[in-house]
């Protein structure tokens, strides 16, 4: 969206087809010299006085003749230089009223009976009532000019009665002031057809205006008593009309002589009709009006029909019109022009300076309320430079003051389309390479926003925007907040119009509203509502800290930043039924609602449970502490001397910029979005900020094979820094994220692309696929890493670190605590596409406070194996498969011996599989609790105790039943006290099965059903049922058990000694120095 929506189009053809096509209005001026005509011959020639004078014998009575001769001759030789006869004063006749002189040679009344008189040749000066003295008075010549009368004309009788026809014949000329001018041939008129007509070619003049035409017509109004009229029965003027071939040059009313401007020339190959008594002027067939802007370019119209509406101008409006019965000069002077329709199949407008063309069937232009309308039946047609636009009706309101446009409207279904800047217009509409489009059904409007001082273009119906290589937006309705030009067409002869690009506007604010679909390079999707404000500026650069806060909260009713706002996110909700178009109309209950970008309701994001941020921590800032006094600042792995051969973790680290980097956008579905966008000249857009709200749904493809970012939840914010560096973070009940091979779920998840971290504050859920269980051994296909929590998380791609109630699920493990810290053998990245040869799995695991560990093994759906631990911390090195734990704790351990094994599956599964039990087979159950440490390794699969306080062991009947009554130890069972218990279990042989071995040190205390020891060592081998009790080498080893079953107990010590329960054989190692006893 690098440039608007371009509009102007229709303004460009507004403004100068106002500007040029009113200026016809002077051709009132033609029609005024025509109308003199008429007046001229006509009403002074039978007005009352008339004297007629013969000069011809030289009679001059008296001095007062001879005066009133001489003034005659003065007026013929100034006004009447053509015709010399007419100052002769011993030739022809003359005639004088109180308004004017005629002059004749020679009259003849013997002509059709003495009912027409022919005066030979004919001139006249004539100066009606009113008549300015400072002007020139009105003159006529012709070769001849006949009058017939209803009777027959005598000197002697000076009323012959009313003139019912006449002509005017020969060449015919008419002068009058302000540069009236008529010349023609053969002018008649007759009282029957109330008609003056002549059929031959008429040149007119009037000031700098001047026309021709073959033929004329004046169709006159009739008085409505004719018998009662002694002259000439005729009130006025109905209709003048030029017949055809008509030509008019016509000059700005506001020009001088002496700078004249432009001139508009007129043609058409009809008819051209002025009605008179409604000021309506109309020219026919092939009109063609055109008018030079300098620089050798023109303005132009051509159309079938071109009507020009006038009226009694203001200051006359007070006067009542010419009565048509009485008044002969019915022909109103002071008019102006009200309104302009151009009509035809093919109506054409253009203008080379403003480089704009357009097509349609209709143009109508009203001076008063300053609309111009253009319409066609199919589509209107505007092509302005690179714009054009397409559509059934366009109606342009002009600027009261400047004439500039205020406001456009198209209605119907309609297209705009910008084409590559430099595009030849003569190129075909098809071919043109189209830069940005805009379609839509119901209508477009452009008009100013007064309380934002930008222009609101609205797009309604279906609307669709497209910008190629950008943007795409549909909704039913697009408003666009863009800036105003600054650059204003001077209209001066020569004048320039700023270029497109200098003149063009840039987008502020836009929202869409209902059924919104977009998409960009950036981000796509759909929702109900989208609000986008654009800035001038670029994106910022990556930031050093991790506090970051929206913009989109900090603005006022206009949509700019209010530094006054508070800090914390805001995002509103739009009143679904209270929102109105910026116009006021009601659309549906869903249309563009100003209020929709103002500042939204404050209602700021969840807000921080208290701990400290990675930027604090990162800070050197102390991590606070906990309600219940723990340290809840995720610590890294720490680790004592033994345990070295745990991997620390990694300090985290940004994606790297050598890294493939994602091109795909985001897809965004929800209720409600917002977008910052930044502008850098007249580069695109680029998305800085997205608030979104409401059923939020976020999808982004990655590289093929690969998992999608998929996010959905009630609220999302997101940062864009460039490429993959953004920082996204998402709220809901709860929220899920998926990234790749990364499961989110929570109330708050944030990810930081950037830094490669992902937070969830409160309760939430981790799944990772890993390819192998928490035992180290490989799974037959990748299974999920389950953890939830209650608190918080964080993750930078390799380490995860939970906290609160925290629950671990891996195959058939199953672990409890309150916090765990999880690490990866590589790193997951959020920004970067993985290999695929690459899989993440758990390198280490810790966990501390209440840990509570289980884990199910089984072979296909037998289950053979049950652990539980317990201790206040425990962790695992996948890598070494060295397992400690500090604090104390307890182990319980289920094995199954014997009994029916499905030996085709010996994975293990993730489910609570306590409930599945599977008879037959025998199951043995081993208890060790201790309060010192314990340290194991399942490579070697062995784990030493230290403060071992119980073990417990025997057969159970079940894998849930343990041995708690340690006074009543079943056959086969024992009881063990020791500072150090080592515990192996034996892989199976060809010669062995698989089995447990146990060796208890130091202040060994033994017992089972039918026997007790005490020694410093006592070792047990499960495949042979066999003990080995030995002392410290000072002190010997005592065992008491009984000699038959049920009988007393005898004791026996020894350096070493073996006792095998199950057969009752016991024997000692003589060379400890002991004795026998059998």
């Amino acid at each position: 969206m690098a440039h608007s929506i371009p509009v102007s189009s229709a303004g460009y053809a507004g403004s100068h087809l106002s500007r040029r096509l009113k200026l016809t209005i002077s051709t009132m001026a033609c029609l005024w010299g025509l109308f003199s005509g008429y007046t001229l011959l006509f009403s002074p020639l039978f007005s009352p006085r008339i004297e007629i004078v013969d000069r011809v014998g030289d009679k001059v009575t008296s001095e007062t003749d001879r005066g009133r001769l001489t003034e005659e001759r003065r007026q013929a030789e100034t006004y009447l230089p053509g015709q010399p006869w007419a100052a002769e004063e011993k030739k022809g006749y003359h005639f004088r009223t109180d308004s004017g002189y005629f002059f004749v040679r020679n009259w003849d009344n013997q002509v059709d009976d003495g009912k027409k008189v022919r005066f030979t040749p004919f001139a006249m000066i004539w100066r009606p009532k009113g008549h300015d003295p400072a002007k020139a008075p009105y003159t006529i010549v012709s070769s001849s000019a006949v009058v017939a009368f209803t009777k027959k004309f005598e000197v002697s009788n000076p009323n012959p009665g009313r003139v019912v026809g006449g002509a005017l014949e020969g060449d015919v000329q008419i002068r009058g002031p302000d540069g009236l001018g008529i010349d023609g041939q053969h002018f008649y008129f007759g009282e029957q057809v109330q008609r003056i007509w002549s059929d031959h070619a008429i040149h007119f003049q009037h000031g700098l205006n001047s026309g021709r035409a073959t033929g004329i017509e004046l169709d006159l109004i009739s008085h409505p008593r004719p018998e009662t009229v002694e002259t000439l029965a005729v009130t006025g003027i109905r209709t003048v009309r030029l017949r055809k071939a008509v030509e008019m040059s016509l000059y700005p009313s506001s020009g001088t002589p002496e700078t004249p401007g432009e001139p508009v020339l007129v043609k058409c190959q009809g008819a051209f009709e002025y009605d008179v008594l409604n000021y309506l002027a109309k020219f026919e067939k092939e009109v063609w009006v055109r008018q030079s802007t300098g620089n050798n370019q023109m303005d132009e119209l051509k159309c079938d029909t071109l009507t020009l509406v006038f009226e009694r101008d203001a200051e006359e409006a007070g006067t009542p019109p010419p009565n048509p019965e009485t008044a002969q000069t019915g022909f109103e002077t002071k008019l102006k022009f009200r309104r302009l329709l151009a009509e035809g199949p093919k109506v054409t407008i253009s203008s080379q300076r403003s480089n704009m063309h357009g097509w349609m069937t209709s143009l109508n232009y009203d001076e008063q309320s300053r609309v111009i309308a253009l319409s066609d039946a199919r589509q209107v047609r505007l092509l302005q430079a690179d714009n054009e636009v397409l559509c059934p009706e366009i109606t342009v309101l002009l600027d009261e003051a400047k004439k500039d446009v205020e406001s456009v409207e198209c209605r119907g279904s309609g297209q705009l389309y910008r084409y590559a800047r430099g595009t030849d217009q003569k190129t075909p509409s098809s071919k043109k390479q189209r830069e940005l489009s805009a379609t839509w059904q119901r209508v477009l409007k452009m008009a100013p926003d007064p309380q934002t001082g930008l222009d609101l273009i609205e797009i309604e119906g279906h609307a669709e925007l497209k910008r190629i290589g950008a943007l795409s937006l549909e909704a039913d309705i697009i408003g666009i907040w863009v800036t105003r030009s600054r650059n204003e067409i001077d209209r001066s002869p020569g004048g320039k119009v700023g270029d497109v690009a200098d003149n063009a506007v840039r987008p502020r604010k836009m929202l869409a509203l209902k059924d919104v679909h977009f998409g960009s390079p950036q981000i796509g999707g759909q929702t109900e509502s989208l609000a986008v404000w654009f800035e001038d500026g670029k994106l910022p650069r990556i930031p050093v800290t991790d506090v970051r806060q929206s913009s989109l909260q900090n603005r006022d009713a206009n949509g700019d930043l209010d530094e006054s706002a508070s800090a914390g996110l805001v995002v509103g909700r739009t009143n679904r039924k209270q929102i109105r178009t910026p116009s006021g109309r009601d659309r549906d209950s869903v249309v563009i609602h100003e209020t929709a970008l103002q500042k939204p309701a404050r209602t700021s994001a969840k807000k921080s449970t208290g701990r400290t941020s990675f930027a604090a921590v990162e800070a050197g800032q102390s991590a606070p502490r906990s309600t219940d006094g723990k340290n809840r600042s995720s610590p890294t792995i720490s680790l004592d001397a033994d345990d070295s051969d745990l991997e620390p973790a990694s300090e985290p680290k940004a994606a790297s910029p050598t890294g493939k980097q994602r091109s795909q956008p985001l897809h965004v579905v929800a209720e409600q979005i917002q977008v910052r966008a930044l502008q850098d000249g007249d580069e695109d857009p680029q998305v800085a900020e997205v608030v979104t709200e409401g059923r939020v749904h976020i999808q982004q493809e990655h590289a093929k094979g690969e998992r999608p970012l998929d996010v959905k939840g009630d609220k999302l914010l997101l940062w864009n820094y460039g490429d993959s560096n953004q920082i996204l973070e998402v709220f809901g009940a709860p929220a899920h994220v998926q990234d790749r091979q990364l499961q989110l779920k929570g109330p708050d998840i944030r990810f930081d692309r950037i830094a490669n971290r992902a937070t969830v504050k409160g309760p939430g859920e981790l799944l990772v696929p890993v390819p192998k269980g928490m035992d180290g051994k490989p799974l037959s296909k990748p299974e999920l890493l389950q953890v939830t929590w209650k608190e918080k998380m964080e993750f930078d791609g390799r380490l995860a670190k939970f906290f609160s109630d925290v629950h671990s699920k891996l195959s058939g493990s199953d672990m409890r605590c309150e916090e765990m810290d999880v690490m990866f053998t590589r790193r997951i990245s959020f920004a970067e596409d993985s290999r695929r040869d690459q899989e993440v799995d758990i390198q280490s695991l810790v966990c501390r406070d209440g840990v509570d560990l289980r884990s199910y093994e089984y072979e296909g759906t037998v289950l053979v194996g049950v652990r539980k631990a317990r201790g206040y911390e425990f962790k695992f090195n996948r890598t070494t498969g060295v397992v400690t734990s500090q604090g104390g704790g307890g182990l319980e351990i289920w094995s199954l011996e014997g009994g029916k094994r499905d030996k085709k599956r010996t994975d293990a599964r993730v489910d609570n599989m306590r409930a599945r039990e599977v008879a037959p087979g025998v199951w043995k159950y081993t208890r060790i609790l201790f309060d010192g440490t314990m340290r194991g390794n399942t490579n070697e699969q062995s784990t030493t105790f230290r403060d071992v306080k119980q073990v417990v062991y025997g057969t159970v009947a079940n894998s849930t039943e343990a041995i708690d009554d340690i006074e009543n130890l079943p056959k086969d069972g024992g009881w063990m006290k020791c500072q150090e218990l080592t515990l192996t279990h034996v892989p199976e042989t060809k010669s062995t099965k698989a089995h447990v071995e146990m060796k208890a040190t130091g202040n060994v205390a033994l017992e089972g059903q039918s026997f007790n020891a005490l020694a410093h060592q006592v070792s047990y081998d499960q495949s042979k049922g066999q003990y080995i009790i030995s002392g410290d080498g000072t002190q010997d080893a005592t065992i008491y058990r009984e000699g038959t079953r049920g009988g007393r107990r005898s004791s026996q010590s020894a350096q070493l000694m073996r006792f095998t329960p199950a057969e009752n054989a016991f024997s000692i190692d003589r060379g400890s120095g002991g004795e026998a006893n059998r």
